[in-house]
């Protein structure tokens, strides 16, 4: 596991460096640092039928709605159709029971979406996008390896602490497909909502942790009866 989170740092690192002056070197270091998160969470959160495509097809396509009002670029439009249709595909053999799952490959094909959309247009918008539409899965996965770090585990270690986890084991695929539709129901109407008014979508983020924190108390009531 160590070995490999050096191989993907060092990859994005050069990824990012192509496509940026090198004076700009803490900021690589930052980025790289975002886009390795986006690819060890999504790959973390890997093992509900259906959970991490459901949350990239709304992710995708809220990019391809801030391209199409602000830059209308034609290659991000085409990333945004290739990878959509490969979700949408996805779902005939990955939807509740699952035949076929992301696997790590899948996994990596998913989560670097992003950085090619970020490294086409460089705009940081694209992140604060990213995070809104994934925040089930990076926060989840943050507070899970912060809370296993203090308590002194290993955080490479095979665990099922993470939520989306409990929920499958409290009950199923569907529970958590259900909820989690919700929750990217009201992510993009607040999405739509910060578009149309043209707002900073940095405070976006804020949504994002109450909307998350809504969801999760939902299913601890429903689901998990906490």
């Amino acid at each position: 596991a160590i070995v490999r989170l050096v191989l993907f740092s060092f990859f994005y690192f050069l990824i990012l460096l192509i496509n940026f002056d090198f004076k700009f070197f803490f900021l690589l270091l930052i980025l790289t640092l975002i886009f390795l998160k986006f690819s060890i969470f999504t790959n973390f959160n890997d093992g509900g039928d259906f959970y991490i495509p459901l949350n990239y097809i709304f992710l995708i396509i809220g990019i391809f709605l801030y391209n199409f009002i602000y830059t209308n670029n034609f290659i991000i439009n085409y990333l945004c159709i290739v990878y959509l249709s490969f979700l949408l595909s996805f779902y005939f053999f990955n939807f509740p029971p699952a035949k076929v799952f992301l696997g790590d490959s899948g996994s990596y094909l998913l989560s670097l979406f992003s950085m090619m959309i970020f490294m086409i247009n460089k705009n940081f918008d694209i992140i604060f996008i990213t995070i809104h539409f994934l925040s089930p899965i990076l926060i989840d996965s943050s507070f899970t390896l912060i809370n296993r770090a203090l308590l002194k585990k290993n955080i490479f270690k095979s665990h099922n602490e993470h939520f989306f986890q409990r929920v499958i084991i409290k009950k199923n695929h569907l529970y958590l497909i259900k909820y989690t539709f919700f929750l990217q129901i009201l992510n993009f109407f607040a999405y739509g909502m910060f578009l149309f008014y043209e707002f900073e979508l940095l405070t976006l983020l804020i949504f994002s942790v109450i909307n998350y924190y809504l969801y999760k108390l939902i299913i601890n009531k429903n689901v998990l009866r906490i």
